[in-house]
């Protein structure tokens, strides 16, 4: 296998969590969302987790990525792309008029749409590498480029004043490049505003399968989003974590059935059993008294370019 290294650091001050079978993982995608991802996996029988013991970032290895036939498949699930989510509600807090912006991986462009109605901007730009998403994008008359961010940097260098990321960063396996990349597009003191799922929510009690490869290959949290100030040019201004929205409630019932139940939860009568009379009035009541207490989804991190 040789050195493992460390996305973020590019060290191999790294720790071995886990060994994740792939026979389940093309198992689940088959029976959740009627979709075969054994092809991306080129023979592999198997994926290692691990962690940058530097930062606390979790990731697969080898990192196997969707390709665009993928990521074209899950868009037709009516939950992939949101138009408008708490992270988009948090990030538009810190724009104002008359700033030049940019949102790395703007999917139909739904956060960007939202902007033109909200800030008179110098200059909006997205790009995106789904073509059926880009293309809804520019329907829409927003200024959407199919090009990596590491084409853009190179010629827009030092030139945004905001650079927005939602839910892409965990898509990425070259972290430290991503980050250089997007730094190096915005101006000194220019925002850097991400958003990635929240592994110290519930959304890390169980085995879910789009927080692992071909989806997610990266699991970021608190720690591992404040410690990319001690490597990258950048100033720590704050993080928030969303609340769980109602959107997610039922998600997080199943997380909690699944954790209950455990390998039973598979068995249909088995999960209807144990939900419907022990467990479901329990977690309504828990949901209704401490919603908005338990961590949700998403956390977002807002750092600036020093």
């Amino acid at each position: 296998m040789g050195k493992i290294l460390s996305p973020v650091t590019k060290k191999d001050h790294v720790k071995h969590l886990r060994t994740i079978n792939i026979d389940w993982i093309v198992e689940q995608w088959k029976g959740k969302f009627d979709y075969d991802v054994r092809y991306l996996f080129n023979g592999l029988d198997s994926l290692e987790l691990f962690q940058c013991v530097d930062t606390g970032y979790s990731f697969y290895y080898p990192a196997v990525m969707g390709d665009a036939a993928f990521y074209k498949h899950c868009q037709t699930k009516s939950f992939y792309y949101m138009p408008w989510k708490w992270e988009h509600e948090q990030a538009v807090g810190f724009l104002t008029d008359n700033i030049s912006i940019i949102e790395i991986g703007c999917a139909e462009g739904h956060f960007l749409e939202k902007l033109t109605t909200l800030f008179n901007l110098r200059q909006c730009v997205g790009l995106e590498m789904n073509i059926a998403a880009l293309e809804k994008a520019r329907e829409k008359g927003l200024n959407v480029h199919s090009e990596i961010l590491e084409e853009h940097a190179q010629n827009n260098k030092n030139k945004y004043d905001v650079l927005c990321s939602f839910q892409t960063l965990e898509h990425i396996a070259d972290v430290h490049s991503f980050i250089e990349h997007s730094l190096s597009c915005l101006k000194k003191n220019g925002k850097l505003i991400i958003s990635v799922p929240n592994n110290q929510s519930f959304i890390s009690e169980t085995d879910q399968i789009l927080n692992m490869p071909p989806h997610h290959v990266g699991l970021w949290d608190q720690k591992s989003l404040q410690s990319i100030v001690s490597i990258f040019n950048l100033r720590f201004d704050v993080i928030l974590f969303e609340p769980i929205q109602k959107y997610h409630v039922e998600f997080f019932k199943r997380t909690v059935y699944r954790k209950v139940i455990g390998k039973k939860f598979d068995n249909r009568l088995v999960r209807k059993f144990y939900r419907e009379l022990f467990l479901k009035p329990f977690v309504d009541k828990y949901i209704e008294y401490c919603q908005k207490w338990i961590p949700g989804h998403t956390v977002l991190a807002v750092y600036s370019k020093i």
